[in-house]
Protein backbone atom coordinates (compact mmCIF):
# COMPACT_ATOMS: atom_id res chain seq x y z
CA UNK A 1 0.00 0.00 0.00
CA UNK A 2 1.20 3.45 -1.08
CA UNK A 3 0.88 6.37 1.11
CA UNK A 4 0.18 9.56 -0.82
CA UNK A 5 1.29 12.62 0.77
CA UNK A 6 -1.39 15.24 1.96
CA UNK A 7 -2.87 15.79 5.30
CA UNK A 8 -2.83 12.57 7.68
CA UNK A 9 -5.71 11.62 9.90
CA UNK A 10 -5.47 10.22 13.40
CA UNK A 11 -6.71 8.97 16.50
CA UNK A 12 -6.72 9.74 19.87
CA UNK A 13 -3.90 7.62 20.65
CA UNK A 14 -0.27 9.43 19.92
CA UNK A 15 2.50 7.15 18.08
CA UNK A 16 5.97 7.93 18.58
CA UNK A 17 8.07 5.94 16.51
CA UNK A 18 12.01 4.57 17.19
CA UNK A 19 12.97 2.11 14.75
CA UNK A 20 16.37 0.31 13.90
CA UNK A 21 19.35 1.06 16.13
CA UNK A 22 19.04 4.94 17.53
CA UNK A 23 21.84 6.16 18.76
CA UNK A 24 21.72 9.86 18.20
CA UNK A 25 18.32 11.85 17.55
CA UNK A 26 16.92 14.88 16.80
CA UNK A 27 13.50 14.84 17.78
CA UNK A 28 13.10 18.27 17.98
CA UNK A 29 13.75 18.71 14.51
CA UNK A 30 11.82 16.26 13.01
CA UNK A 31 8.84 17.43 14.80
CA UNK A 32 9.60 21.27 13.61
CA UNK A 33 9.07 19.65 10.13
CA UNK A 34 6.02 17.43 10.73
CA UNK A 35 3.62 17.78 7.83
CA UNK A 36 -0.19 19.31 8.03
CA UNK A 37 -1.58 17.08 10.56
CA UNK A 38 -5.43 16.90 10.74
CA UNK A 39 -6.83 16.06 13.91
CA UNK A 40 -10.92 14.32 12.98
CA UNK A 41 -11.96 16.14 15.17
CA UNK A 42 -11.46 19.26 13.62
CA UNK A 43 -13.54 18.03 10.59
CA UNK A 44 -16.35 17.34 12.38
CA UNK A 45 -16.37 20.86 14.69
CA UNK A 46 -15.86 18.99 17.87
CA UNK A 47 -13.27 19.55 20.56
CA UNK A 48 -10.08 20.27 18.88
CA UNK A 49 -8.19 21.35 21.57
CA UNK A 50 -4.72 19.61 21.67
CA UNK A 51 -4.37 16.90 24.39
CA UNK A 52 -0.76 17.81 24.61
CA UNK A 53 -0.42 21.54 24.57
CA UNK A 54 2.47 22.92 26.07
CA UNK A 55 -0.03 25.04 28.29
CA UNK A 56 -0.56 22.31 30.41
CA UNK A 57 1.85 21.55 33.60
CA UNK A 58 4.92 20.38 33.94
CA UNK A 59 4.56 16.88 35.03
CA UNK A 60 4.95 13.82 31.81
CA UNK A 61 1.91 11.65 31.48
CA UNK A 62 1.90 8.14 31.45
CA UNK A 63 3.91 5.84 28.03
CA UNK A 64 3.25 2.62 26.48
CA UNK A 65 6.21 1.54 24.45
CA UNK A 66 5.39 -1.68 22.52
CA UNK A 67 7.00 -3.72 19.96
CA UNK A 68 7.29 -7.64 18.56
CA UNK A 69 10.51 -9.49 18.46
CA UNK A 70 11.07 -12.63 16.82
CA UNK A 71 14.29 -14.28 17.05
CA UNK A 72 16.34 -10.74 18.49
CA UNK A 73 18.33 -12.94 21.31
CA UNK A 74 21.35 -11.20 19.90
CA UNK A 75 20.01 -7.23 21.05
CA UNK A 76 17.08 -7.54 22.83
CA UNK A 77 18.59 -7.42 26.59
CA UNK A 78 20.49 -4.09 24.96
CA UNK A 79 16.94 -2.73 23.63
CA UNK A 80 15.47 -3.56 26.83
CA UNK A 81 17.82 -1.97 29.61
CA UNK A 82 17.93 1.17 27.30
CA UNK A 83 14.04 1.20 27.47
CA UNK A 84 14.07 0.80 31.15
CA UNK A 85 16.74 2.87 32.09
CA UNK A 86 15.41 6.12 30.98
CA UNK A 87 15.47 8.95 31.58
CA UNK A 88 12.05 10.17 31.96
CA UNK A 89 9.43 11.21 35.39
CA UNK A 90 6.87 9.84 34.37
CA UNK A 91 5.39 6.19 34.42
CA UNK A 92 6.48 3.09 31.49
CA UNK A 93 5.30 0.50 30.48
CA UNK A 94 6.21 -1.75 27.89
CA UNK A 95 4.54 -4.42 26.01
CA UNK A 96 5.94 -6.92 23.49
CA UNK A 97 4.71 -9.31 20.97
CA UNK A 98 6.97 -12.66 21.22
CA UNK A 99 6.67 -14.76 17.85
CA UNK A 100 8.12 -18.41 17.42
CA UNK A 101 11.67 -17.51 18.08
CA UNK A 102 14.12 -20.44 17.66
CA UNK A 103 16.73 -18.18 19.86
CA UNK A 104 16.40 -17.05 23.81
CA UNK A 105 14.27 -14.26 22.80
CA UNK A 106 11.42 -15.82 24.87
CA UNK A 107 14.19 -16.67 27.79
CA UNK A 108 15.04 -13.17 27.62
CA UNK A 109 11.79 -11.41 27.94
CA UNK A 110 10.46 -13.68 31.20
CA UNK A 111 14.32 -13.11 32.54
CA UNK A 112 13.64 -9.09 32.17
CA UNK A 113 9.72 -9.37 32.88
CA UNK A 114 10.60 -11.35 36.49
CA UNK A 115 12.66 -8.39 37.47
CA UNK A 116 10.20 -5.71 35.50
CA UNK A 117 6.64 -5.78 36.50
CA UNK A 118 5.86 -3.22 33.65
CA UNK A 119 6.74 -5.33 31.00
CA UNK A 120 4.12 -7.54 29.36
CA UNK A 121 5.22 -10.39 27.29
CA UNK A 122 2.13 -11.28 24.82
CA UNK A 123 2.73 -14.41 22.31
CA UNK A 124 2.46 -13.84 18.93
CA UNK A 125 2.47 -17.75 17.67
CA UNK A 126 1.68 -16.61 14.16
CA UNK A 127 5.31 -14.25 14.06
CA UNK A 128 3.95 -11.64 12.13
CA UNK A 129 4.40 -8.39 12.54
CA UNK A 130 1.48 -6.01 11.84
CA UNK A 131 -0.70 -9.08 14.17
CA UNK A 132 1.94 -8.81 16.90
CA UNK A 133 2.05 -5.19 16.92
CA UNK A 134 -1.96 -5.55 17.50
CA UNK A 135 -1.63 -7.71 20.31
CA UNK A 136 1.13 -5.54 22.17
CA UNK A 137 -0.87 -2.55 21.49
CA UNK A 138 -4.28 -4.30 23.12
CA UNK A 139 -1.78 -4.97 25.95
CA UNK A 140 -1.29 -1.59 26.73
CA UNK A 141 -3.46 1.36 29.19
CA UNK A 142 -1.64 4.18 28.13
CA UNK A 143 -3.06 7.54 25.77
CA UNK A 144 0.80 8.13 24.63
CA UNK A 145 2.73 5.04 22.78
CA UNK A 146 5.70 4.44 21.22
CA UNK A 147 6.53 1.76 18.92
CA UNK A 148 10.54 0.16 19.36
CA UNK A 149 11.95 -2.78 17.21
CA UNK A 150 13.36 -5.61 19.51
CA UNK A 151 17.12 -4.41 18.19
CA UNK A 152 17.13 -0.44 18.72
CA UNK A 153 18.83 0.96 21.40
CA UNK A 154 16.71 4.06 22.46
CA UNK A 155 19.23 6.99 23.68
CA UNK A 156 18.27 7.76 27.43
CA UNK A 157 16.69 11.04 27.08
CA UNK A 158 14.43 9.30 23.87
CA UNK A 159 11.04 9.25 25.81
CA UNK A 160 11.06 12.86 27.46
CA UNK A 161 11.94 14.69 24.50
CA UNK A 162 9.55 12.80 22.64
CA UNK A 163 6.79 13.75 25.03
CA UNK A 164 8.56 17.76 25.93
CA UNK A 165 7.81 17.70 22.08
CA UNK A 166 4.25 16.38 21.43
CA UNK A 167 3.43 19.18 24.38
CA UNK A 168 5.65 22.24 22.88
CA UNK A 169 4.60 21.96 19.13
CA UNK A 170 1.08 20.33 19.71
CA UNK A 171 1.73 17.64 17.52
CA UNK A 172 -0.47 14.33 17.59
CA UNK A 173 3.17 12.08 16.14
CA UNK A 174 6.79 12.44 16.96
CA UNK A 175 9.75 10.60 15.93
CA UNK A 176 13.91 10.50 15.98
CA UNK A 177 15.76 10.49 13.37
CA UNK A 178 17.49 6.62 12.76
CA UNK A 179 21.02 6.39 12.72
CA UNK A 180 21.48 2.91 11.41
CA UNK A 181 24.27 1.16 12.75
Amino acid sequence: RRVQPGPVHVSEQVILWANCRVERTSIETHADRLAHVVDPRDELGVGTETKFSSSQPAQYPPVSIFMTVLNEGNDLAATLESIFNQEYEGPIELAVACGPSIDNTRQLLDQFASIYPQLTVIDNPTGVTPIGLNLAIKATSHDILARTDGHAVLPKDYIRQAVETLRRTGAVNVGGIMDAV
